[in-house]
């Protein structure tokens, strides 16, 4: 039994859209890079049509589907395929050693993320808050690598550069914990339900350490997100209204060499280091 003797009708609530382009499958499952010796958590099988990919390239894949009515064709794949494990559950609500990863898998993700859910799928996947209150270095990644399909939208504003509409905390707080490469975009008609919005495969590869020396992660991504909480707002103002003394954040501007009249969407990662720097 293949995706193709069942008929899945996609839910919309799960944001589902199945890809059927093999042109576009392959693409994907290159990007990966896979050799025998991997192991691949995919998230969001679907109807397996990229799995079956990852299977003929990687040791093993583990799969983690929130639909069970994709059981009769993930089911059979299981059946069939030794080096095929799926987990049934919203990846949201599953904690990564549930998984049954051992120390020794090198382990690279793929995933097509629902587009409602993106960000919250990201920020796990680089381990957030876990990142914003130890240091990088302390927080092994999940992974060495991430190869993920966002809508494009998304895609924009985590490779955004400062001073560009698309730049913002999710900008910065992935290029913190990665070095992010656009791959290709995907075009809509490739997917059954056509979605609304054109899609971008990124790949992520998680830092072990920052581009850039960061005092305290606690205090950065404070800085970071209440820079961005009021867009229109310059930095003093921004950071005053997220619980920052205002004197402490003018006395900061100026201990980091940065005009408190700018506005976060400005300022580089080394410009958010330096400024967390001298609060606290």
């Amino acid at each position: 039994m293949t995706a193709t003797d069942v008929i899945i009708r996609a839910k919309r609530r799960l944001g589902q859209h199945f890809l059927r382009d093999e042109r576009i499958l392959t693409r994907i499952a290159d990007a990966a890079e896979l050799a025998p010796g991997d192991t691949v958590v995919e998230i969001g099988p679907g109807t397996g049509n990229l799995t079956t990919q990852l299977l003929d390239r990687a040791g093993k894949v583990v799969a983690v589907e929130i639909d069970e009515r994709l059981q009769p064709v993930l089911g059979v794949l299981e059946t069939t395929r030794e080096s095929f494990r799926v987990v049934w559950g919203d990846f949201m609500d599953l904690e990564w050693a549930s998984l049954g990863l051992s120390s020794q898998d090198k382990v690279k993700v793929v995933a097509n993320i629902p587009y409602y859910i993106t960000t919250p799928i990201l920020l796990k996947l680089l381990q957030e808050p876990e990142i914003s209150r130890r240091p990088l270095t302390e927080v092994p990644p999940l992974a060495e690598r991430f190869v993920i399909m966002v809508q494009d939208e998304v895609a924009e504003r985590m490779i955004a550069q400062p001073g560009t509409k698309a730049y913002g905390s999710l900008s910065v707080i992935v290029q913190y914990a990665a070095r992010v490469e656009r791959v290709f975009k995907v075009p809509r008609h490739v997917f059954v339900p056509r979605p609304q919005v054109e899609s971008a495969v990124l790949r992520l590869f998680p830092r072990h350490e920052p581009p850039m020396r960061v005092a305290d992660p606690r205090v950065f991504f404070r800085v970071v997100r209440g820079s961005f909480g009021q867009r229109r707002k310059t930095l003093l103002n921004a950071l005053s209204a997220a619980a920052f003394v205002k004197a402490d954040v003018a006395a900061a501007c100026q201990a980091a060499d940065i005009d408190p009249q700018r506005r976060g969407e400005t300022l580089t990662l080394d410009e958010f280091a330096r400024l967390a720097a001298h609060l606290h």
